[in-house]
């Protein structure tokens, strides 16, 4: 049962649209919050990887 669990949160964690994270602009780091995640280029790679 406790992989059961596991998957239901995984699936959970990622069924969130990554056009969602990329509009919400989430800093690099607390320290550096000028600097945002490049989401595009994050997307992209994740793409050519799942082919």
């Amino acid at each position: 049962r406790l992989t059961g669990i596991a998957t239901d949160i995984q699936q959970r964690c990622f069924s969130v649209s990554p056009l969602s994270f990329a509009a919400a602009k989430v800093a690099m780091s607390k320290f550096d919050k000028e600097a945002y995640l490049p989401y595009d280029k994050l997307d992209e790679n994740l793409r050519i990887v799942k082919k």
